[in-house]
């Protein structure tokens, strides 16, 4: 059982993150060449958050493949996101669809 538990026993976080992301950019093939603030990109992700008595073992990673569109706007960037989770677990909230403004650090 990863991380902390409610009343209920459903999982509400923990004090580690472990995160692994690869990602190709490339550019849209039907635009013009000099046009770089749309680009598409595919990805890898690995990642799961752990609780403090929690031990780091791979096997408890979840891991995702997909693609994404961003748009470089004057107001920041805009990001689509589909994915494919492959080993998720059955009381995960997957999310193969994900919208984003601005930018993560």
């Amino acid at each position: 059982t990863l991380g902390p538990r409610d009343t209920f026993d459903d999982p509400f976080g923990g004090d580690r993150l472990v995160l692994g992301r690869s990602e190709l950019f490339f550019p849209v093939p039907f635009l013009d060449k000099q046009n770089k603030s749309f680009r598409l990109s595919a990805f890898a992700d690995a990642g799961n958050v752990f609780g403090a008595g929690d031990p780091l073992k791979a096997g408890d990673l979840r891991y995702s493949t997909g693609v994404a569109a961003v748009w470089i706007s004057p107001f920041g960037a805009i990001s689509v996101a589909i994915a494919q989770p492959f080993n998720d677990g059955p009381r995960d909230e997957v999310q193969r669809f994900q919208f984003s403004l601005g930018a993560g650090f």
